[in-house]
């Protein structure tokens, strides 16, 4: 998780998102009888389909957008997935996708 108002995280079409997907957060916490890290599950989000990354392309090269046939410049648009969901997420916590 990269930032929590929005909630967005550095993944994207590379990755398959296409958009409604749903994935579960984690928040790591350790404890403090074993002493071992445990994952706690705090709440769940879904990728807004109308802000998915485009992360297939290199910063700074022009592509043609496949729908208007128009050149952009890849680096301009998005930088990171924007997702719907709880308001008890933070940043660094873990994203799980439900399958």
């Amino acid at each position: 998780m990269l930032t929590s108002d929005p909630i967005t995280a550095q993944i994207g079409m590379k990755e398959g998102l296409e958009g409604g997907e749903k994935f579960d957060v984690f928040e790591m916490t350790m404890n403090p009888k074993t002493g071992l890290t445990e994952y706690k599950n705090v709440g769940q989000v879904s990728v807004d389909k109308k802000l998915v990354w485009d992360n297939r392309y290199t910063d700074g090269q022009v592509v043609t957008d496949p729908e208007s046939g128009e050149e952009e410049n890849a680096a301009a648009k998005l930088n990171a997935t924007t997702f719907k969901g709880s308001k008890k997420i933070q940043p660094g916590m873990l994203l799980k996708q439900i399958k």
